[in-house]
């Protein structure tokens, strides 16, 4: 994914599908990854209807290092987000997006707490039913 992001700009598309059947979607234009073994992601504040935010976003993840289960490389001490929250991303103090946690019943919150879920809290933080990660070249 890197390799694709790197040759030219790029734009990052996340779909979101609540438990309802809801869809919404947010862009991040000028999405791209720093070579490993870190992959920090590089984005502009989103636009679309599942909206952004400073402090919850994704942008808020903007700069970050990809932190995984084994390999922690998330600002937040003394634990590893990926680790509490069930799932690899690019964390922020584990921050208000969980895209890789754990499945749970879509339109409920986890039941050991809405952060081990699929959420992204612009929208909600109940579990999503799916989501979609694409990008493309600009």
């Amino acid at each position: 994914m890197q390799e694709m992001v790197s040759k030219k700009p790029t734009e990052l598309r996340f779909d979101l599908t609540a438990g309802d059947g809801t869809q919404v979607y947010v862009t991040f234009q000028n999405f791209h990854l720093d070579a490993g073994p870190e992959y920090t992601i590089h984005l502009d504040f989103g636009q679309g209807t599942a909206g952004d935010h400073l402090s919850h976003g994704m942008i808020a993840h903007n700069g970050m290092n990809f932190t995984t289960k084994d390999v922690d490389r998330d600002p937040y001490l003394p634990e590893n987000c990926a680790h509490n929250q069930h799932g690899a991303w690019w964390y922020n103090q584990c921050g208000g997006i969980n895209l890789n946690g754990e499945y749970a019943t879509p339109g409920f919150k986890h039941p050991g707490g809405y952060w081990l879920g699929i959420f992204y809290q612009p929208y909600s933080l109940n579990s999503l039913k799916a989501t979609k990660l694409m990008f493309r070249a600009m």
